[in-house]
């Protein structure tokens, strides 16, 4: 109790609006879910290694999820997407009225990457690897909601059985890590 009376007391006095909860079986830890401005934007970027083709159902998936809150979805390659792939992703940008832009440029992935996220007009950029998706509606977002106070946020991993698989990664603005 006194570790979570501790992050209430500096919530307050940073003005955060946030709630706490445990962490089950890693006592002392807890889980800050900072609230989100609802009407805040997020832009994914998905690179794309050698030759792959970007996992559809994945992005139906990222976009049900925060559906309201995808500023645009940026697909990076080093290649040309086949002619079946680029006519599916246009059906779902039109089906869903999100912007999927296609990155194909005969440069280093990274270069393509960056100009992505240089153009971004999302409030936060999303950064997924091919085929990664929520299991839960609105976990972007609160991803999102954590990357407010943060330069780059990774993803914290727990099982279904509340057991903490990856710490994540937090850097500040600042690079400190």
């Amino acid at each position: 109790l006194a570790g979570i009376k501790s992050v209430e007391e500096s919530l307050k006095r940073t003005g955060k609006d946030a709630t706490i909860n445990p962490i089950r079986n890693l006592p002392g830890c807890y889980r800050v879910s900072y609230a989100l401005q609802p009407s805040a934007k997020i832009s994914v970027v998905i690179p794309l290694k050698v030759n792959i083709q970007p996992d559809t159902d994945a992005i139906v998936r990222v976009i049900q999820s925060c559906r309201a809150s995808i500023a645009e979805i940026n697909i990076v390659s080093e290649y040309a997407l086949d002619h079946a792939t680029r006519n599916s992703l246009e059906q779902l940008s039109d089906s869903f009225h999100v912007p999927i832009k296609y990155w194909a440029k005969e440069t280093p992935l990274v270069g393509s990457v960056n100009d992505a996220i240089k153009t971004a007009t999302g409030d936060f950029i999303l950064l997924l690897a091919n085929g990664c998706a929520p299991e839960e509606e609105g976990a972007f977002l609160r991803l999102a909601a954590t990357a407010q106070f943060a330069g780059v946020v990774g993803s914290r991993i727990i099982s279904k059985d509340d057991y903490l698989i990856s710490a994540g990664i937090r850097i500040a603005p600042s690079g400190n890590i």
